[in-house]
Parts: structure tokens; C-alpha cells; sequence
């Protein structure tokens, strides 16, 4: 297998399994980050087979390959299927398609192929241009004084007439276009053509989600999480897809009252440690141990779940602050709140929190893909010895590891050199995005 480390690279490997033209629809290389290609069906599953086969991913109509570093990308649309019209074969979009300097297949789309294909990318945007897609749709509509009409002629039969008359009005305004001007461009093209072309343009603006893609990263202090955040949001950027980051903090734990907390203490509970058989905590002088009254409980109970409300409202914070990104990275989460949780009463007060969990998690919101880095807890106490003792560390490995089974996080070894552990955390990601 070919060892590809650069888009150039990629395009030329691709160009040499084509038989037939292929559009290159963004920057030709070696100028763009990525490769943006659109093809017949016959040239999409070579492409396919060989994206596959050189360890790319896809996701959508976006392949792409990690190392660790950043990601390689291809974005693979399918000509067939492009346009609104049916019966569309792609066969159109060809026409006129000028091989770039040094490829065979691997072409350049018509000046008046490039308008369609930049108006149906300005629909898709709501009304946005890139500026790479504005300064080809400026050359393409510089090419020749028929260019328009032989573009209206084919947004006609693919069913694209009003997004191209939208083009060219926004080719018309030097400046990208405010709000209120976007909203009502794009409510002229959805109400324009057939009613079956309406409806699908339509069903194509709608938001698909109501929130961001929530990535979670979690592990005890010491494990990487920081570090694999910042690599899987360069990778992620790199196969672009826009990203936000948060750090959540997940211990928030006021303490118990001191009237309340000295009154319970008489009746607490063993402490287990790292799976060993727990001491009995002997009773005050001149007492005898009794069991733990019942508005003690209640009292003990009432504080756990206003320590529960605390943690989830700092959970739904961190998601708010990064609502407008396409995808959250969250540096902790759900998961280790629960794990704080289940540490400092369960374990430590050695209090029944079964019911608090079950709020906890139906509180909060769930992250789309939760990947614990998984370390030694003597990796972990070294790098975070004044924070936490070996012994805690060891617990934390133990409840961390059965809330991950629990809560269908994935677990990656975090022992390994960070840009091989980011290789994988991103390909889980990637393999795992909505």
C-alpha cells in the first residue's frame, strides 16, 4: 500500500484508478486542504474501494485518515444523486470537464457547470459563500457572455433554477449578505419550482439537530485528557468539521451541614478502599453502634440529590456554552461526574445512591460518543501525586472501568505515545459521529 501523506498525493493515487472524469469541485491541488470530488457511480466506487483500502474512513460523503498529527480528506459526492431533478445520472455535470495540469481524470468543472455547483453549495450554506466558492464562481461567470444563459439551461433540467438566480444576485453584492437579506433569499428559492422540489429543498434546511454533537473524553486526573482533546479537535478541523471545546468541571460536592455531619458521623459507614474488606468504624465511647436513624437517611439522601441537581447543572452548563458548535469536545462529562459521585458517598460514606444515579443520568444530556483514556492508576499518581493518594487512584480505575460498561463509553488505552493514542480516539470518534 502506497504511503499517502499529503492531498496532492491522494489526488494523484485516485486519478491513476479513474477511467473516466471526475470533478474536482473545491481547490485543485496541491492548494486545498482537502479533496472535494464528485463522480458518476462508476467512478465512486473506485474511489471508494480505494479510499478503503488506504485506511480511510467515511462519514457521510467525507472520507477521511488519521495519524495522530491531523487528518487527510476526501469529500466524495455523488453525481447521481446531486441535483433535485429525477432521472438526473450526473452525465450533465461532465460536459465540457478539463482534465487539470497533470491528471488524466481528475478535472476541472465547466465555467457554466461551476455557477450550478456553486448555487446548489450556496443553498445548502443557507445563503453563505465561501470565499474560495466565490472566487470561482467570479471566474466562472467572467468566461464568456453565454456562460449565465447555458447555466440557467442546466439548472433547468437538474431542478436548480432558483438557487442559481441566487447566485447570481449574490455575485452582484460585493459583500456577504446580512441576516435578514439570507432569510428571505433562501424562503424566494424554497418557495420557487415543483412542489416535490420545494419540499425536499425544504426538508434540507431544517436543523437536523436542536444541539451540538457532544464528544466526551474522560479519566481520572492524570490521563490525557487535555492533551487528546486539542489532537482530536485539530483532526476533526482538519476533516472539516467545525468544533468548539469545554472543560466541565464534575466535583462539585458541598459538604454536609456540621450540625448534620457530626450527628450522621456516628453512624458512618465503613470505608472500602480499592476492593479491601473495610474496618469497622467503632462506636463513640460509652455507646453502642446502632443503625442509622431514619430522618438521618432522609436528611443524608436530600443532601446527595442537591449534590446530584449541582453536578448536572454544570454538566448542561458546559453543553450551553458551546451550543453553536457542529461538534463539542468535552474535557470530562457525565461519566465522571457519576464516578465522583459514586466515590465520595457511595464508596466513602458507603450510602446506597442507587435512585440518585438513575436521576443523575436522566438529568443530563448523553453524549453522542464517550471515550474513556484508560492509564495505570500508578501513571495516573504520578503525573497528579498531590491531588490524589495511589489507593484513590486504583478506585478510580475500578469505577471508572464499570461506569464505562455501564454508560457504553469506549475505552482507550492511554499508555501509549499521545499521537497513537489520538490516532484512535479520533477513529472512534469519526466511526461513531451522528
Amino acid at each position: 500500500m502506497r504511503e499517502l501523506s499529503s492531498v496532492s498525493q491522494v489526488a494523484h493515487a485516485i486519478d491513476d484508478v479513474l477511467d473516466a472524469p471526475v470533478l474536482v469541485t473545491g481547490s485543485p491541488p496541491p492548494h486545498g486542504r482537502d479533496l472535494d470530488l464528485l463522480a458518476r457511480c462508476a467512478q465512486s466506487e473506485l474511489v471508494r474501494s480505494f479510499l478503503e483500502q488506504q485506511g480511510f474512513l467515511a462519514w457521510h460523503t467525507t472520507w477521511a485518515r488519521f495519524d495522530g498529527h491531523g487528518a487527510l480528506t476526501v469529500e466524495l459526492m455523488l453525481g447521481d444523486d446531486w441535483a433535485s431533478a429525477r432521472g438526473h445520472d450526473g452525465a450533465e455535470l461532465m460536459v465540457g470537464a478539463v482534465p487539470l495540469p497533470g491528471f488524466r481524470h481528475l478535472s476541472r468543472p465547466a465555467p457554466h457547470v461551476q455557477l450550478v455547483l456553486t448555487a446548489q453549495s450556496l443553498l445548502l450554506r443557507r445563503g453563505r459563500l465561501t470565499p474560495g466558492g466565490r472566487r470561482r464562481a467570479t471566474d466562472a461567470a467572467a468566461s464568456g457572455p453565454r456562460v449565465w444563459d447555458d447555466a440557467a439551461d442546466l439548472a433547468r433540467r437538474l431542478g436548480l433554477t432558483a438557487p442559481v438566480e441566487m447566485l447570481r444576485r449574490s455575485l452582484a453584492t460585493p459583500e456577504a449578505w446580512a441576516s435578514p437579506r439570507r432569510t428571505a433569499e433562501l424562503l424566494l428559492a424554497v418557495g420557487s419550482g415543483p412542489r416535490g422540489v420545494r419540499s425536499a429543498r425544504a426538508r434540507g434546511l431544517v436543523p437536523r439537530r436542536w444541539r451540538p454533537t457532544l464528544v466526551s473524553l474522560s479519566g481520572p486526573d492524570g490521563s490525557g485528557k487535555s492533551t487528546q482533546r486539542a489532537r482530536l479537535r485539530k483532526s476533526l478541523e482538519d476533516a472539516g468539521v467545525p468544533t468548539a471545546g469545554a472543560w466541565v468541571r464534575t466535583t462539585e460536592r458541598p459538604p454536609l451541614p456540621g450540625p448534620l455531619r457530626a450527628f450522621a458521623d456516628r453512624w458512618r459507614r465503613p470505608v472500602v478502599t480499592d476492593g479491601a474488606t473495610p474496618e469497622p468504624v467503632p462506636a463513640l465511647p460509652g455507646r453502642t453502634r446502632r443503625s442509622v436513624p431514619v430522618h438521618v437517611r432522609l436528611a443524608e439522601r436530600l443532601w446527595i440529590t442537591s449534590v446530584v441537581l449541582s453536578n448536572a447543572t454544570l454538566v448542561w452548563r458546559g453543553v450551553w456554552q458551546g451550543r453553536t458548535a457542529r461538534v463539542l469536545v468535552l474535557d470530562r462529562f457525565v461519566l465522571d461526574a457519576e464516578v465522583k459521585l459514586v466515590y465520595w458517598y457511595a464508596l466513602r460514606r458507603g450510602a446506597d445512591i442507587t435512585l440518585e444515579r438513575r436521576l443523575f443520568r436522566a438529568i443530563c444530556p448523553e453524549p453522542d460518543v464517550a471515550v474513556l483514556l484508560a492509564v495505570a492508576p500508578e501513571t495516573n499518581s504520578a503525573r497528579r501525586a498531590d491531588e490524589w493518594q495511589l489507593h484513590d487512584f486504583r478506585d478510580f480505575r475500578r469505577l471508572y472501568t464499570a461506569a464505562a460498561d455501564e454508560l457504553g463509553a469506549v475505552v482507550v488505552d492511554g499508555e501509549r505515545p499521545p499521537e497513537v493514542v489520538a490516532r484512535e480516539v479520533a477513529e472512534v470518534v469519526w466511526s461513531r459521529l451522528p
